[in-house]
């Protein structure tokens, strides 16, 4: 790791001076047209939980980073990109120890000569089932307060199909009450 990023890395502390959770990324990326000889094949993503990011390439120098204080909307943001790939990668711990333990005893049941299952897995599994579940409900919670906040794309979108819905209903009210009026001034004429 290079000293700027162990440098950027040591400067992200939370409000009681604690070390700032992160998680790192790795971006196998080849520039268009690009080589290793002569561009940047590899980058390193570090996300933070307060929403810094360091992004250097594969000799360790910096190409990008962001640090606190962000908009209100940025933050969630800048949570949702950290929570995302900690969630993904959860479940895939998640899954992958759910599958070996059960190979374990399925072997164990078979011949009994084999490895046991250790005895703590149910706990290990209903544990990190109750991380996956929380960082779904943070996930969840942060999509649906952009969905709730002026300005953002999502409350924009939301709000642009209900315009364009209430449009639609008061074009069919329109055309019912246009409807109407024609079907009066044929029975009119008809009876007159």
């Amino acid at each position: 790791m290079s000293e700027v990023k162990d440098r950027f890395t040591k400067n992200q502390k939370d409000e009681n001076g604690k070390q700032v959770p992160y998680f790192d990324l790795k971006n196998d990326h080849v520039p268009t047209g690009g080589t290793l000889r002569d561009e940047h094949e590899l980058f390193s993503t570090r996300i933070f939980a307060s929403g810094a990011k360091w992004q250097g390439d594969m000799f360790g120098r910096t190409v990008d980073c962001r640090e606190p204080p962000f908009s209100e909307e940025d933050t969630l943001r800048f949570r949702l990109e950290y929570v995302r790939p900690v969630l993904e990668k959860e479940r895939h711990d998640f899954d992958h120890y759910k599958s070996t333990v059960l190979k374990l005893a399925n072997r164990h049941f078979n011949t009994s000569e084999s490895e046991v299952p250790p005895e703590d897995a149910a706990e290990i599994l209903t544990a990190a089932l109750g991380r996956i579940q929380a960082l779904e409900a943070e996930v969840s919670d942060i999509r649906k307060t952009l969905l709730e906040m002026p300005g953002t794309a999502e409350y924009e979108a939301v709000a642009q199909r209900r315009r364009a819905a209430a449009e639609e209903q008061q074009r069919q009210s329109e055309m019912v009450s246009y409807q109407k009026k024609i079907n009066d001034i044929q029975r009119a004429t008809v009876s007159g």
